[in-house]
């Protein structure tokens, strides 16, 4: 349930100025100002909505906000693993954030801030900053819902100091494409560049996926690795067990 703890409007026929906005779904709370044009024909007839605004949360949980969303069917459920989060085809709205934590699925985001627009279905962001996993994470991008069966996303990101192990027991696609990061400890930097489609339960097509970047590591080894394993034992060299790149 949504539980509004307060509002102040100030109306006229085109125009709403939200002065505040404290409201709560669930464990996620947000607090909100800024202006908001053509809320009274957005409400009554569901045409476009447009606005700016200033948007702040301690906490976003998303997995809540999914699980309480209706299903295609019209029914709801109280799985977190809905898949797709639809983007509204009537609002063009801009909001600067300042969230303290998002979670979404496994993921856990901290310190969101940036640029957002939504506009046609599709979400960009500019600017945006976080922490996760332990590293600094700037990104700009887009994650588009025209056609809700497959999302598309292009990112561009710029990733500082994040730890490995996290990054393979927190992103299945990573463990799927590099198996051997399972076995490897440390930290890495990159800069990537990606687009492609997501799944109808929001997880990357593999064969969709384009990408390109540069990739740095810092304090990285492969230890317990099994073909490794086989070779220290053949050659008696125990080194060969945990190898520094």
């Amino acid at each position: 349930p949504t539980t509004v703890k307060t509002m102040q409007l100030t109306f006229n026929p085109a125009n709403a100025t939200l002065n505040s906005l404290e409201a709560s779904v669930r464990k996620c709370h947000v607090t909100a100002s800024g202006s908001l044009d053509n809320l009274p024909a957005y409400y009554f007839k569901n045409e476009l909505l447009r606005g700016n605004l200033s948007v702040s949360s301690p906490l976003l949980d998303l997995n809540e906000l999914r699980a309480g969303a209706p299903a295609s069917g019209g029914a709801s459920s109280s799985s977190p693993s809905l898949g797709v989060i639809v983007l509204p085809g009537n609002m063009d709205l801009a909001a600067q954030a300042d969230i303290a934590k998002v979670i979404y699925d496994t993921i856990t985001i901290e310190n969101v801030k940036g640029a957002v627009t939504l506009k046609d279905q599709v979400l960009d962001m500019k600017g945006l900053t976080f922490t996760m996993l332990n590293g600094a994470v700037a990104m700009s991008g887009q994650y588009a819902t025209p056609n809700p069966a497959r999302p598309q996303i292009a990112y561009n990101l710029k990733i500082g100091d994040v730890d490995i192990q996290q990054t393979a027991k927190t992103f299945d696609s990573v463990r799927t494409m590099v198996p051997i990061v399972e076995r490897a400890k440390g930290l890495f930097s990159a800069e990537l560049n990606v687009t492609g489609l997501l799944d109808e339960k929001n997880r990357p097509i593999t064969n969709s996926i384009n990408g390109r970047g540069k990739l740095t590591t810092n304090g990285v080894s492969i230890a317990n690795f099994e073909p490794l394993n086989k070779i220290a034992d053949a050659l008696k060299l125990a080194d060969f067990k945990d190898i520094p790149l």
